[in-house]
Order: structure tokens, then C-alpha cells, then sequence
């Protein structure tokens, strides 16, 4: 067995002196010469942009985005850390103001007031005109969160340059749902999921209520299924939170992180793309 052990010994010698000298050679090439299998490179701002900043209006309303439910709705998990406080307190901001709203509105004996259907509409459209600039700063922050840019309390005022567009797309929303869910109920449950991006796009990307309403409906229905599979997940989630009741401090942040997730695979965060990409975005 002993000589068995010395020629081994000799063969792998060998092996390795022109492993060694192959190596060498090798490390002379890569030094003087480019690497052949060196992938191509590109700008990092144009990474950027295309990656963390999302998609673009273009690329939204023609469908050339997808995504995966479940990533999406692990990544919105992940990003309800550095939310939560901001979250809540903006949301028990707003909870006060349509408290103040409907109070006023019951004072005034404006709900269930007026007989018949339009009746009925009108003092729904008046809470959905006043109370909805301040939700819009609430998506806002989802929004924010989904790029890591600063995400505070004091949002849900933020939006209120906007109102005027707001509020004409919140009560031409609330119009063409409720007839919709009156007329077959399908045309309202397509509405409500197509007009879920309405918000964030009058507010990020500056359009009127028009456009943004057919924006978001364009964009929507060319993955409508995938979007409103998202929202049943999402939505699951937090009926089951529900029963813990504490499990909300964590799902109702991340339902609305999972919307400004959802936009900036769409449509893109234009606040992100423009930043400098020498580090990361600021948290």
C-alpha cells in the first residue's frame, strides 16, 4: 500500500505545479486584458430608476409591468417597519377629522335628510369631498414608505394643495361605483379596484381628476385579476388581525404600504427617480 501512497503522491504533485502555473497565467490575463465574461455594466442611476423608482405612466397605462402577489405582499411587510408611528398617528389625525365632519353633517340633520336616491347620494358625496384630501395624504405615506423616502405624521395634510382635483375624482369615483354595484354589482367591483390608484396620481404625478381616473382604470385592467387577487390576500390578512385586534397595529399600516408598493411597480415614485444615487434614499 505504501507505493500505492508515493506514485499518488507524485500525481498529485504534478496536478498541482500546473494548476499552479495555469493560475498563474490565468492571473497574468486578467490583469493586462478586460475579462471576457465581465457582465455588461450599466449606469447606476439608470438601475435605479428602473428597479427602486418603479415603472412610468407610459409603461403603467400600456400594462408593461407585473408582479407577484406574495412578493408583493412580503415586501410591504418588510417596509411597515419605519411606518407605524408616523401611520397611526396621522390615521387617529384623520379619524378626528371625520369625526368633526360627521358630527357636523348629524348636527345639521344632513344624513338621511332627503328622500330617495339622490337624496341618499348627496350627503355621502359631501363626507367623501371634505374627508378625502386627508386620506390621500394617508396613501401618501404608503407611497412614500414603498422608495424609503421620509415618511411623517403630518402627511395627511400634505395634500391638501390637491383638493380641488380630489375631490372631483372622490365624488365622480363615489357616482360611477355606486351606480355601478346598483345597476349589476360586477361594474361597481371592477370600478372600485380600477379606481384604486386615483389618489397617489393626482397628488405624485400632478394630473387632473379626469386623467387620473382613466389613467389608473387603463393601467388596472390589463392585470385587474392580479390587482384584485391582491387586494382578497391583502384584505384576508387583516379580517384575520382582526381577531387578535393588536394584530391591526401591523396589518393597516402594511395595507397601505401594499398600495404605494403597488403604484410604484405601476407608475414609478418620480420624488425617487430623481434623487442622486450615491447612497441610499433617505428613510
Amino acid at each position: 500500500m505504501a507505493w500505492v501512497a508515493i506514485i499518488w503522491l507524485i500525481d498529485y504533485t504534478r496536478w498541482q505545479s500546473g494548476a499552479n502555473s495555469a493560475y498563474s497565467k490565468q492571473k497574468r490575463y486578467d490583469m493586462n486584458d478586460e475579462n471576457p465574461y465581465k457582465p455588461p455594466e450599466s449606469e447606476i442611476a439608470d438601475v435605479y430608476a428602473s428597479s427602486d423608482a418603479g415603472g412610468t405612466l407610459e409603461k403603467g397605462v400600456s400594462g408593461e409591468y407585473d408582479f407577484e402577489i406574495m412578493d408583493v405582499i412580503k415586501e410591504s411587510w418588510e417596509r411597515t417597519n419605519g411606518i407605524k408611528s408616523a401611520y397611526w398617528v396621522g390615521l387617529l389625525i384623520f379619524m378626528l377629522i371625520v369625526f368633526g365632519v360627521a358630527l357636523l353633517m348629524g348636527g345639521f340633520g344632513l344624513f338621511g335628510a332627503q328622500a330617495g336616491i339622490l337624496g341618499q347620494m348627496l350627503p355621502n358625496l359631501l363626507f367623501t369631498a371634505i374627508t378625502y384630501p386627508f386620506l390621500a395624504g394617508i396613501i401618501m405615506m404608503g407611497v412614500h414608505r414603498a422608495v424609503d423616502l421620509p415618511v411623517f405624521a403630518g402627511q395627511v395634510f400634505n395634500s391638501l394643495g390637491f383638493v380641488l382635483p380630489v375631490i372631483i375624482a372622490s365624488m365622480l369615483v363615489s357616482v360611477f361605483t355606486t351606480i355601478g354595484f346598483m345597476l349589476l354589482v360586477l361594474p361597481g367591483i371592477y370600478l372600485s379596484v380600477a379606481y384604486f390608484l386615483v389618489m397617489p396620481l393626482i397628488v405624485e404625478k400632478q394630473l387632473g381628476a379626469w386623467d387620473a381616473m382613466e389613467t389608473s382604470r387603463k393601467a388596472i385592467t390589463k392585470r385587474w385579476f392580479k390587482v384584485f387577487g391582491l387586494f382578497i390576500v391583502m384584505g384576508a390578512i387583516v379580517v384575520v388581525s382582526m381577531f387578535s385586534i393588536i394584530g391591526l397595529f401591523w396589518t393597516l399600516p402594511m395595507s397601505t404600504v401594499m398600495l404605494g408598493v403597488l403604484y410604484r411597480i405601476i407608475f414609478g415614485v418620480e420624488a425617487a427617480r430623481g434623487k442622486e444615487v450615491s447612497g441610499t434614499i433617505a428613510a
